[in-house]
């Protein structure tokens, strides 16, 4: 309801302490953009598992939102 409440359709929603990604989740349903990390690499595994298997289920013609859940100890490496 947040998310509603808050954001405007194709805005970005930054979920700074992603944990199981229930806020990007959230955003994605709602036609936001989002930005999720985590310092734990179970908990930033465990969302993208769910933002996957939500995104599975939608049409195939449906666009969905370029967004993703990091860790950020990986992406910092990355952009060293």
């Amino acid at each position: 309801r947040l998310v509603q409440l808050y954001t405007f359709e194709k805005d970005v929603v930054l979920d700074p302490f992603c944990g199981s990604g229930t806020a990007c989740l959230a955003a994605l349903k709602d036609g936001r953009h989002y930005i999720g990390y985590d310092i734990e690499p179970e908990y930033v595994k465990l969302a993208n598992r769910r933002i996957k298997e939500h995104s599975s289920q939608k049409n195939l013609f449906e666009h969905e939102p370029s967004s993703r859940t990091i860790n950020p100890k990986e992406w910092s490496r990355q952009n060293i």
